[in-house]
């Protein structure tokens, strides 16, 4: 068999996992896209039809096609560039009671968090998560279960500020605020300080070249992802986020 009928054969297996839902959602894939007869085309076809059967407003079902979308903009872009949906069963029925996939599952988990999610400039970005989650094979069921709760969980205002300090172009402060000038001030910082390592972990101080004994507070200028926010922010594709809104989030920062 060769290289190009064993890539083409794989997509045909795994894409039947997500076209179902699409076409149910009123997102037929082209006749000219890769994924449109794929496993991944499947699943995502019959989660679809079970998730808009249920009893929906306009604008969940608005959400659930505006996440959808994404996810499948992001399958087709990453295969179009030449790579390869995970072959390591992520797409088949397992033994548990329901026989879902775990690709079904964390599909499943953002069509839900999409169906409530207020903040609709977060609903691309868990689009990008289910797309993420069926090419990367280092992500496995645990971690991609972890990264759609902190999706769910998370603010836009979380998300930008995760994006911003790993842009260098966008400054941030060199201090947090002894007195914050207005509340939009003091909701931004106490954002900004759960991301951290008191809170949830996914950015810490970057203490490269420092001795040993740390300064007394760390500047929020030196923060940095850890490796659990390095990886949540590439599966929400969160480096996407437009310059624009990033130096929105540090001016609310810098103000005194």
């Amino acid at each position: 068999m060769t290289e190009l009928t064993q890539r083409t054969a794989a997509m045909v297996k795994a894409a039947t996992a997500i076209g179902g839902v699409l076409v149910e959602a009123g997102l037929e894939w082209s006749t000219d896209e890769p994924v449109s007869s794929s496993a991944i085309g499947s699943i995502f076809s019959s989660m679809a039809e079970d998730a808009l059967v249920r009893r929906l407003s306009r604008r969940e079902r608005a959400r659930i096609i505006t996440a959808l979308g994404a996810a499948k903009q992001e399958i087709n872009r990453r295969w179009n560039e030449g790579e390869d949906l995970r072959d390591d069963g992520f797409f088949a029925t397992n033994e548990e009671p329901g026989g879902d996939s775990f690709f079904e599952e964390i599909a499943d988990g953002v069509i839900v968090a999409s169906q409530r999610e207020h903040e609709q400039r977060k609903l691309q970005h868990l689009g990008c998560l289910i797309a993420n989650v069926a090419y990367e094979s280092r992500v496995d069921r645990v971690t991609a279960n972890w990264a759609l709760r902190q999706a769910s969980d998370l603010s836009w205002t979380h998300y930008m500020l995760l994006a911003v300090v790993a842009n260098p172009d966008v400054v941030l402060p060199e201090h947090d605020l002894s007195v914050r000038p207005s509340w939009q001030s003091h909701s931004t910082w106490e954002a900004f300080s759960e991301l951290g390592e008191r809170g949830r972990n996914l950015m810490h101080s970057d203490r490269t070249g420092e001795h040993s004994f740390p300064n007394f507070r760390d500047h929020p200028r030196k923060q940095v992802r850890s490796p659990s926010g390095q990886l949540l922010a590439l599966l929400l594709c969160l480096d996407r986020i437009p310059r624009e809104d990033l130096e929105a989030v540090a001016e609310v920062l810098h103000e005194e």
